[in-house]
């Protein structure tokens, strides 16, 4: 689990998804709820928070970094933060650089 800053508040990410779009979903908590809905952070046409089903994105993404290859890639600089914000390191000072389970099914 990474933190980023965004708009003077702080998001705890899990995972990071890029889809065939090249809309990209940061996953704000883990696990998902009972229905397979994990509330994220979208970027597409519109940058917004709101809840997504992974199994809507099955055989659409293009790549995926959860649990600990998102940690790493993130502190190795080679994951940026959402636009706007700024990955935040577990001493709480922001970085220079600006376990999602799979879900059988969604309501």
């Amino acid at each position: 689990m990474k933190t980023f800053m965004l708009n003077d508040s702080s998001y705890s990410c899990y995972g990071w998804y890029i889809l065939k779009n090249g809309w990209e979903v940061f996953f704000l908590e883990d696990p998902a709820d009972t229905d397979g809905i994990y509330f994220s952070y979208v970027m597409g046409f519109e940058s917004e928070f709101g809840s997504v089903c992974l199994q809507e994105y099955k055989g659409h993404e293009l790549m995926k970094l959860v649990g600990a290859r998102f940690d790493s890639a993130v502190q190795r600089g080679e994951l940026a933060a959402p636009e706007g914000a700024s990955w935040v390191e577990e001493d709480a000072s922001v970085l220079v650089s600006g376990s999602i389970e799979e879900v059988a099914s969604c309501p």
